[in-house]
């Protein structure tokens, strides 16, 4: 097989022409393996495949790459088999040049030709202004370009009306500048400029004025006189007001009447003057003494004014300086003192406000992140308002029951909250000295968390989920439940003034926005949720404040309030492409739970991560794993998992206890908490629920037939303690004690001596089935 084209390796067309690129071959005897011809444009770049554009095969043609750019392309011959395989192009575009290689193989032979296509653009029509002023005495710079062309471009300028071209300018072919040094009416007319290349040319025109110069001293003169009149006018108006008000005060001391052996009455201020955040400034003018002259009959005391006070009220500097909009990222220029952190608000042309945070400021540069995003945004027209302060937020007992935004706006078509405070949503550090150590326990009445892996008040612990697990419904039946259990009583906790749920959701759909909403509602514990929502379709960067409005108002019902608070918090997590700080931001949000010496109140945080494609790998959790105080596990063969074959019902809550963990339990149960053989039964639990999983997947290698009694019976208790246990209503609301009495039932399927984790004295309470437990 041989490629016998000897035609030129380089052609140059113009766009638009037809091109054919020659490709004829020969074979010889030797070669009878089925005919394979490809046609491709070689990738610049060695570590890229070529992109093949036309093949034939089996006797047939295929097309291959962008539909568009394969118009009118296609084998020259009508059967390319017959020795040859040229390419036609019938329609050159700028895309279309690049190295072809033309390939041709016939088993054992191969053969191919390289030919390079360089497509000529003519020049695109130029645009013709005049850059700089065309005043009379001054340069006159004349500009040219061209945006499309194959280089070189030569640019000429001429004169077509007004007389031939100055002697004195100078013009330059390659940059299309042509500049008259000294302009004058003379040179004044109109000049058209030709750009020009192998291709073709093309032209502009445009009319040269002159104008006359401005008479800049004066304008110079004037602005200086105004500027000293209008400095001369503010200091006597300063003046004027620092006189009245000291008149005004010494016709008040002389007015009263003077009485012997009576001290002089001082002047006051009328009222108190308020320090505002920002806008108002005091400026002490000064203090001076006054004595009342001497008497021979009577002595006067001293009379002393106070110190002069005057006010200057200004507004908010406003700047129309956004020098360009990133994503959610607004970059300002000529900003006077910015301060990292500072709020701003923005207003677009349609009268539209948004509000955004200072992040980075360098020298009078300052990149503001907008909450609402930035979509809208005009740089031209849009103001921006610098505060002076940080973000905060208004917080009020009165926010229980009500609905919010990830920004912390009412949606609920309820009135503003009467705010009691203004809080810093960023929160303030607790010293760890002022902690407490969590030991009461907080009942979920779900017997998988309060059996298996009790929450602590004031814990961090983390549900770990993924998409299509039933979360949503485990969370709300939390928020439906959860209540306190009394120290040293048997009994639950559930006065509803000591007890508040500050319930955070990111990234949800409307549906299930909806769902918790209507949750709350109809149980009649909307009255005790405080309900932020960000939805999918609201802003990405909102979702960065919407977990602390909720922690700096769960931290207002517990501190200030006095209220048991349980935060929980549903998102979702982005991708991979995660920042370095995120270990640090994530420890802020977990690590604003607890408890503080000295209030009642705590912050309990239940956050609710799903998980991509139930990966616990995934950043998100594990770096949360790293932080919290343990993690209850969803799980997704739980879920789909038969709890009974007659109704079909799938296990609810599918919560799998063994890789779930809390490490605060130990110190939230027990005797004078919960009961004193709770640790015993969890922990016995766990170990024949763990056993009897391997006899699970040892019964699927060797059949049940090979199983001794006692692998029957773990057999038995863990389908038992799946159907029994764990799974459970949605509404039903088991306290403590009976999800306690449920295991102590499951623990009888064994004989006392397996039951080896449990003390014996344990045992011989509550064992036997006529047990008062």
């Amino acid at each position: 097989m041989k490629v016998t084209s000897s035609g030129p390796q380089t052609i140059q067309m113009a766009q638009g022409e037809p091109v054919t690129l020659d490709c004829t071959y020969t074979s010889s005897q030797a070669d009878i393996g089925e005919l394979d011809i490809e046609w491709s444009v070689v990738s610049p770049d060695t570590t890229k495949k070529d992109q093949m554009i036309i093949s034939y095969t089996a006797g047939r043609r295929y097309t291959h790459g962008d539909p568009d750019l394969m118009k009118g392309v296609d084998f020259t011959a009508t059967d390319p088999s017959q020795g040859d395989a040229s390419l036609s192009i019938a329609s050159l575009t700028a895309s279309h040049a690049g190295t072809y290689q033309c390939k041709v193989k016939k088993a054992p032979g191969v053969d191919s030709r390289k030919i390079s296509l360089i497509v000529m653009v003519r020049p695109s029509v130029p645009k013709c202004w005049v850059d700089g002023g065309e005043a009379v005495g001054e340069p006159a710079s004349l500009r040219c370009r061209s945006d499309q062309g194959t280089a070189p471009l030569l640019y000429s300028w001429r004169r077509e009306s007004g007389g031939p071209i100055p002697p004195d300018a100078f013009q330059n072919s390659l940059t299309g500048e042509f500049l008259i040094s000294n302009h004058s009416v003379s040179h004044s007319g109109v000049y058209s400029c030709e750009v020009s290349n192998a291709v073709g040319k093309e032209s502009c025109r445009l009319n040269l004025q002159a104008v006359k110069p401005p008479n800049r001293a004066g304008v110079i003169t004037g602005t200086v006189v105004g500027c000293l009149l209008l400095i001369m006018i503010i200091l006597i108006i300063i003046w004027l007001l620092i006189f009245k008000c000291n008149w005004n005060r010494h016709e008040k001391e002389f007015s009263n009447d003077i009485r012997e052996d009576a001290p002089a009455p001082e002047s006051r201020p009328n009222s108190r003057i308020s320090s505002f955040r920002s806008g108002v400034a005091y400026s002490q003018v000064g203090q001076t003494q006054n004595e009342h002259p001497p008497s021979t009959a009577t002595s006067y005391s001293t009379a002393k004014y106070d110190s002069r006070f005057f006010v200057i009220i200004f507004n908010m500097k406003a700047y129309k300086t956004v020098a360009g909009v990133n994503g959610p990222l607004v970059i300002l220029d000529q900003v006077k003192f910015p301060r990292y952190a500072e709020i701003v608000h923005l207003t677009l042309p349609d009268g539209t406000k948004r509000s955004g945070q200072v992040l980075e400021v360098t020298g009078s540069k300052a990149v503001v992140q907008v909450f609402e995003g930035t979509s809208g945004i005009d740089a031209k027209k849009t103001t921006c308002e610098f505060t002076g302060d940080i973000l905060r937020t208004p917080v009020s007992e009165d926010m229980l029951g009500r609905v919010f935004n990830g920004s912390g706006k009412p949606i609920d078509r309820g009135p503003a909250v009467l705010a009691e405070d203004y809080l810093d949503i960023m929160g303030q550090p607790i010293n760890p000295q002022c902690r407490i150590y969590p030991e009461e326990m907080i009942q979920t009445g779900i017997s998988a968390i309060d059996g298996m892996n009790s929450i602590a008040r004031g814990q961090k612990i983390p549900i770990f989920s993924a998409a299509g697990l039933p979360h949503n419904e485990i969370a709300a039946q939390i928020c439906r439940q959860a209540g306190l259990v009394k120290k040293s009583k048997d009994v639950m906790d559930y006065s509803e003034e000591n007890f508040a749920i500050v319930f955070a959701a990111m990234g949800v759909n409307m549906e299930t926005a909806r769902f918790f909403k209507s949750d709350f509602e109809e149980n009649g514990s909307m009255d005790n949720v405080c309900l932020f929502l960000n939805l999918a379709n609201d802003p990405t960067i909102e979702r960065i404040i919407t977990p602390r409005l909720a922690l700096t108002s769960a931290e207002f019902l517990a501190y200030q309030c006095e209220k048991h608070v349980s935060a929980a918090r549903e998102e979702v997590p982005g991708r991979r492409g995660f920042p370095g700080y995120m270990y640090t931001d994530l420890a802020t949000i977990y690590e604003r739970a607890g408890r503080v010496e000295g209030r009642n109140g705590s912050i309990t945080q239940i956050p609710i991560l799903t998980m991509p494609n139930d990966d616990i790998t995934h950043p998100i959790p594990d770096l949360t794993g790293y932080i919290t105080e343990g993690q209850i596990y969803v799980d997704r063969q739980l879920h789909n998992r038969q709890a009974s074959h007659r109704n079909k019902l799938t296990i609810y809550p599918p919560i799998n206890v063994l890789p779930s963990l809390s490490r605060l339990m130990k110190s939230a149960i027990g005797e004078g908490m919960t009961r004193k053989d709770h640790s015993d039964v969890s922990n016995q639990l766990y170990a024949c629920y763990a056993i009897g999983k391997d006899v699970q997947a040892m019964k699927a290698v060797v059949g049940e037939e090979a199983l001794t009694s006692d692998d029957l019976l773990y057999l038995e208790f863990l389908q038992k303690f799946e159907k029994n246990f764990i799974s459970q209503g949605a509404y039903e609301n088991r306290t403590v004690f009976e999800t306690l009495d449920i295991g102590w039932q499951l623990l009888r399927i064994f004989p006392k001596e397996m039951l080896k984790r449990i003390p014996q004295s344990t045992l011989a309470e509550f064992y036997p089935r006529d047990s008062k437990h």
